[in-house]
């Protein structure tokens, strides 16, 4: 099967289609994430502009680095906590109530302007963002099955888009009455209501202690390293992290230097607005389309793809304007049709597992990605580079992270394909909801010299009502069980493209099962007297017999001697 044909197949089907017990999750998690992200839009603008007007942009990176430091180490304590907390609706109310605290405190200090405050808001928002983003994905993900998720990730990954709409909104109307320190307020409040949502969610299916204690062991980041997948997928958020690092400074640096101090504030509030408009359209319109169309690595691909022509446009054209449309490629995308690819990457991962990994691809992946680049933003500014220069180190950048995306798909293949082995496929996935690199594997199973993957692929098609996919050659297959599970499929879909080769199966076989078998499925689709009658009077037993069924089942003009027969 061609990929045109796998690519129309998907578009048929309803791959985004929601069903009744879908709804709770999908609008506990749209709510929650909305409030999650408005709350962080508005702390963001007042972060940003509360730091541009104190500092100038080259203190970024000394904030950069240090989130990336504190972050790991409050990761690592954070994970230990979840490990004894069975209940991960605790963790994701406790995180948000803390951080409404914490940032309600820093409201007061601002009046003192003292130039550490500024610094120290921005490296809080900075660890509070990953903590509770991280917590919310492990509470969703603990919460619904591996098919409730291909089903919801998308609309509620949406609400936190709207999320980001609405804070930008929120902080531009408030700073036109209010100061950009109120925003801190704002902010809190916001997580105070949010932090309820989390005791919506029914309570989880926890993972048992021995599981998580293992899955604990062996993914550390010595047992992650020698998982090539998770290897992959580490590889893939710290290359993209070291070079959306690289993006967001070159944006603030030059609106630092274009922008006046009194200006900005409402310049950040309603450049958020635009561009979280933006990637609200693109997760609404265009991201699951992308998704099904393009697969889930493909679609990884477009946002380095973009910035490698932002980059260069950038270094042919060094203004204002190319530096502004990077930062709006990574801020509609990255949040949006990147970050659902990137969760469809992880949904192959057993619980224990996925929870153990996403902490350590976090802490080493977005961290590190943000040490790194810290340390490189402030090597090349202490030697005299400038935004030029800095848009030059960003092409490789862009590049490695290009390979890296390629580099997973044959073991993203090989993981599914390994389920569909194991038998684990049917429990845990729907055939309507999976991507087109799921769908390819599936199709490519049917040709596994392993009989069992094929035997699972036939029955997966066959649950679902997709039996019209399966190739019809497989009926010439060297396996006689693999014949019959086949023409069993065959025989259930209204789909007579098998016909013509179940016809020559009928007449070359010696297998009087499977020739029994092709006749009941041609019949069942496509009833054919002649056929039926010579295969009554020439056929073996077992294959009179099917025929004898067909002829008093179908729409023929029954004679009594076919009675006598059957009698």
């Amino acid at each position: 099967m061609t990929r045109t044909r796998v690519r129309g197949t998907l578009d048929a089907m309803v791959f985004s289609s929601l069903r009744r017990d879908d709804r709770r999750s999908l609008l506990v998690g749209f709510l929650s994430l909305f409030g999650i992200m408005t709350a962080h839009t508005i702390l963001e603008t007042a972060r940003d502009t509360l730091f541009l007007s104190a500092l100038p942009a080259t203190q970024l990176p000394w904030a950069y680095l240090a989130i990336a430091v504190f972050a790991a180490i409050e990761l690592r304590l954070l994970n230990k906590w979840v490990q004894r907390v069975e209940d991960k609706r605790r963790v994701l109310s406790a995180s948000l109530f803390a951080g409404a605290s914490i940032t309600a405190l820093f409201w007061p200090l601002v009046d003192t302007q003292a130039t550490w405050v500024p610094m120290a808001l921005y490296i809080w928002t900075g660890l509070l963002i990953t903590v509770v983003v991280v917590q919310f994905w492990l509470l969703i993900a603990s919460s619904v099955t591996v098919t409730q998720a291909k089903r919801i990730y998308a609309p509620v990954t949406a609400g936190g888009v709207l999320g980001a709409v609405f804070g930008a909104l929120v902080a531009e109307t408030l700073l036109r009455v209010a100061y950009p320190p109120d925003l801190l307020l704002a902010s809190a409040a916001v997580m105070v209501l949010t932090a309820t949502t989390a005791y919506l969610w029914k309570p989880a299916d926890m993972v048992p202690a021995a599981a998580a204690e293992r899955a604990s062991r062996r993914y550390g980041l010595r047992g992650l390293l020698q998982d090539p997948y998770l290897t992959q997928l580490l590889a893939i958020v710290l290359v993209s992290t070291l070079a959306l690092t690289f993006v967001d400074y070159l944006f603030k640096s030059v609106v630092a230097n274009e922008i006046a101090t009194d200006q900005l504030g409402t310049f950040f509030a309603r450049f958020y607005l635009v561009l979280n408009s933006l990637a609200l359209v693109v997760q609404l319109f265009v991201g699951g389309w992308l998704l099904r169309t393009l697969g889930v690595h493909r679609s990884l691909g477009v946002l380095p793809l973009l910035l490698l022509a932002g980059t260069i446009e950038a270094i042919i054209l060094p203004l204002f304007i190319p530096i502004l449309l990077l930062k709006i490629v990574d801020g509609s995308l990255r949040h949006s049709l990147n970050r659902s690819a990137m969760e469809v990457l992880y949904l192959p991962l057993p619980n224990a597992v996925r929870e153990r990994a996403k902490g350590i691809i976090d802490a080493f992946g977005h961290r590190g990605g943000q040490a790194i680049a810290s340390l490189s933003i402030l090597g090349l500014t202490a030697v005299g580079a400038g935004t030029h220069e800095l848009l030059w180190i960003l092409l490789p950048l862009i590049a490695v992270w290009l390979g890296a995306v390629a580099l997973t798909r044959r073991s993203y293949l090989e993981l599914f394909r390994g389920h569909l082995r194991d038998g684990l496929v049917e429990t845990r996935l729907q055939l309507e909801e999976l991507d087109l690199n799921s769908m390819e594997a599936l199709l490519n199973a049917i040709n596994s010299d392993q009989d069992e993957e094929v035997l699972a692929a036939i029955d997966l098609f066959r649950r679902h009502e997709r039996a019209h996919l399966i190739p019809a050659v497989i009926l010439y297959h060297p396996s006689e069980e693999v014949t019959l599970r086949a023409l069993d499929a065959f025989a259930e879909s209204a789909d007579a493209q098998f016909a013509p080769v179940a016809r020559r199966i009928l007449r070359s076989k010696d297998e009087c099962e499977v020739r029994a078998a092709a006749l009941r499925a041609i019949t069942s689709v496509d009833p054919d007297r002649e056929l039926l009658e010579d295969a009554l009077k020439n056929g073996t037993w077992i294959v009179q017999a099917a025929a004898l069924v067909g002829l008093l089942s179908g729409d023929f003009e029954k004679s009594p001697d076919l009675w006598e027969k059957l009698r």
